[in-house]
């Protein structure tokens, strides 16, 4: 069955989920997938609580007590996975996760004057917070110190920040004051704003005529796609909105000097007005600019909560959504943008969660890849493979090397069987923790759940690959007991005394060898002289030139 013939999804099913527990209370705020390491999650909650899940094993790996106030947004370090930002109350909390569940704050920002709604990292070290006040923090965590203030960014909550990617000099904020405004930090001046509570903006929207003519268009959530998704056609940021819909807006063409922009032009789109080129970095007018996700094309019925890019199979193909209406659904948003005369934007999995969602991402395996945080102390994932989906085949690709095979990491987790460790550097041809964690989860019965049927032949393979270390590390450990012994430096000196005649045992001969020897040093070359002196222990014979180090040697001898 191809794309075009999959039937888009009329209502929410409720799909089979795995459930990570390490929370201890409350809701779980927001959660992170990693990129370095594959399948690891990192979720935070109102318990104060940092969470590491692995989805090949089925316990927590790690839980770090952050802060006795509730988490509100956790991000990691850009390059650098082993530390993680957090935010607690009017606190922005640096972790290096190699200190284990005993890890205290390396780093504490409390330059915001309300609570913080979120926090985001750039590659160039800033950090962003977003509080209640309205107000954005930029701070410098090279140099630990306040790098801008973002004043009267919002006239209301600020409820979103992020970075752009391939503008490292660039934010972009969103608050419930219904803005979306794009920083140059580095100034402290807007570059463009939209607002979503305009009459024109609103008339514009199909979703104004009915059943959310009540939800003002707050932005709760944007997100930012990655540079060189879909080939690079797209730079774009998708925004949750309070009136049920999802706006994805071309940032490409928003940034762009206004001389450049044109005439104007629509504002949103939900038909498939499209252009003949879908964007080569110029501003094509016939390109739309703007899609309209709502519950007309199958969205959601309440508020939208959180948004995030897909990054697995074709990265940045599909585009998540998380609502108060208990959905999670799943967009192929890119065919809004596309100048194909019969793509449309369509809605390619919906799910129903059963309680609100806080936050959604998402990881690049290949199965358990929708990560949701709802209401409830549980972090679940769903499979967004053909099998769960009745069907619906979405495009997978390998993006990572097979986990099971041996290579060096700088860091990585280590499980035990009376804990967890944390490696700070893991050899060659030693086993790679999460492997650990699957043959914990074999020796606990938890094979089913926690190994698939792929992982079971990488395991296989992972076996063999242990039988192979060590029998290569016996030969070594042998080679090394059979290694001959440094020689006693005295030995070394009577074997050179006899390899130059001298026999030292006070033999009748000894006068005769060393005078035939006395006779013959013109003839010896400069390294043998000295190393005749080095036999007759003699010192500084390295400093003194041929004629005196012979005159020496036929005193002593």
């Amino acid at each position: 069955m191809s794309e075009a013939e999959l039937p888009a999804p009329s209502a929410a099913a409720e799909r089979k989920s795995r459930r990570l527990r390490g929370h201890k209370k409350g809701a779980v705020t927001c959660c992170v997938a990693s990129s370095a390491r594959p399948g690891v999650i990192a979720s935070s909650g109102e318990d104060g609580c940092l969470c590491w899940f692995d989805l090949r094993t089925k316990d927590v790996l790690l839980t770090i007590e952050a802060s006795n106030k509730p988490i509100s947004s956790i991000c990691f370090k850009p390059g650098n996975e082993d530390f993680v930002y957090a935010s607690a109350g009017n606190e922005a909390l640096s972790f290096d996760v190699r200190l284990g569940p005993q890890s205290k704050p390396l780093e504490t920002y409390n330059y915001n004057r309300d609570e913080i709604n979120q926090i985001a990292v750039s590659s160039k070290g800033f950090l962003a917070a977003a509080d209640d006040s309205g107000d954005v923090k930029i701070i410098n965590t090279i140099q630990k110190c306040l790098y801008k203030r973002l004043r009267e960014a919002h006239t209301s909550i600020c409820s979103s920040v992020q970075f752009i990617p391939w503008r490292p000099w660039t934010a972009i904020t969103g608050g419930l004051d219904s803005k979306l405004f794009a920083w140059d930090f580095s100034k402290g001046r807007a570059l463009f704003s939209i607002d979503y509570g305009s009459p024109e903006l609103q008339n514009g929207s199909s979703s104004s005529s009915a059943g959310q003519c009540f939800n003002p268009a707050f932005v709760h959530s944007v997100a930012v796609s990655e540079e060189g998704i879909l080939g690079g056609l797209y730079k774009v940021c998708a925004v949750a909105k309070g009136d049920g819909a999802v706006d994805v807006v071309d940032l490409e063409y928003e940034l762009a000097p206004a001389k450049s922009k044109g005439p104007p032009r629509a504002a949103t789109s939900t038909t498939s007005s499209k252009g003949t080129e879908p964007g080569n970095g110029s501003c094509n007018q016939s390109r739309v600019k703007r899609i309209h996700l709502d519950y007309t094309m199958g969205g959601h019925t309440a508020a939208v909560s959180c948004v995030a890019f897909s990054t697995f199979g074709e990265k940045g193909k599909f585009l998540v959504s998380g609502g108060n209406d208990a959905a999670v659904k799943l967009w192929d948003w890119s065919k809004g943008f596309s100048s194909e005369a019969n793509s449309n934007t369509e809605l390619v999995l919906d799910i129903d969660v059963k309680k609100k969602v806080n936050w959604v991402c998402t990881t690049p395996t290949d199965s358990d890849n929708l990560i949701v945080c709802d209401t409830s102390k549980v972090v679940k994932a769903y499979k967004s493979r053909a099998e769960e989906m009745g069907g619906m085949l979405l495009p997978h690709r390998q993006t990572s090397p097979n986990p099971l095979r041996k290579t060096a990491y700088a860091a990585s987790f280590a499980l035990h069987r009376d804990g967890l460790f944390f490696c700070a550097a893991t050899r060659q041809g030693f086993l790679r923790p999460p492997c650990a964690a699957i043959i914990r989860s074999e020796a606990n019965g938890a094979a089913s759940s926690a190994v698939g049927k792929h992982s079971k032949e990488e395991l296989i393979a992972f076996f063999r690959d242990i039988q192979t270390s060590i029998a290569e590390s016996s030969r070594r450990a042998s080679r090394r007991t059979t290694r001959q012994r440094s020689p006693d430096p005295f030995e070394e000196v009577e074997k050179r005394k006899q390899s130059y005649g001298m026999r030292g045992d006070g033999g009748a001969d000894d006068s005769s060898e060393e005078r035939g020897r006395v006779t013959n040093l013109e003839d010896m070359k400069m390294a043998e002289l000295r190393e005749l002196a080095r036999a007759r222990r003699m010192r500084g014979y390295s400093k003194l030139k041929k004629g005196e180090l012979i005159d020496r040697l036929k005193g002593v001898m």
